[in-house]
């Protein structure tokens, strides 16, 4: 109880709590949080898949980031090459009822829909998804909140998926105004 002995507990991504106040015991939790998964993957196996969507103007565009790696390489062997891995990749973004809105696939030349690949380092790289007029995300109680699905996968030369991985993401913009009033300058969201 008080004092707490817990000399560590700022050094952890725990709820405070957990490491007693004034009020509990001290219950460092400790475990996973979410699901765990084994699953084989193949010569290269993607590490992270990520995107924010961006807006310019009326065009919408999602760069979504991958970052792989070659499981089986011997630790500290720098042995990736800057770019793309030697699987297939496909990106592929899907509506909220499921229809393919823009695709990518390394096997074929998209450049000339924008979305060419650009390296960002060893084992990284990003593809550019031009999105026309998604249907946007709103506040509760202000319209819709429409996820669109993103899914990228690596596969070997029979076509057959070696690894995959998917997140959800949304479209919507939030712009900070702060113009000149009568009181000042205002500061609201927009």
């Amino acid at each position: 109880m008080y004092p707490n002995q817990s000399v560590y507990r700022n050094l952890l991504r725990k709820v405070q709590c957990h490491s007693s106040w004034d009020w509990g015991i001290a219950l460092m939790v400790s475990g996973i949080y979410g699901s765990v998964s084994l699953r084989p993957v193949g010569d290269e196996a993607m590490k992270a898949v990520y995107g924010i969507p961006r807006r310019d103007g009326k065009h919408w565009n999602l760069p979504v980031h991958i970052e792989w790696d070659r499981p089986g390489a011997p630790v500290g062997s720098c042995d990736l090459p800057e770019g793309l891995p030697h699987a297939a990749v496909t990106a592929e973004l899907r509506s909220p009822s499921g229809d393919v809105v823009t695709a990518w696939d390394s096997r074929r030349d998209s450049r000339k829909d924008g979305a060419a690949p650009r390296i960002i380092g060893r084992g990284a790289f990003v593809v550019d998804l031009p999105v026309k007029d998604p249907d946007l995300w709103w506040p509760a109680g202000y319209g819709g909140q429409p996820l669109y699905t993103v899914t990228v996968s690596f596969r070997d030369g029979d076509g057959t998926v070696t690894d995959e991985a998917s997140f959800r993401t949304a479209f919507r913009t939030v712009e900070v105004v702060n113009e000149k009033d009568e009181t000042g300058r205002s500061l609201f969201f927009r």
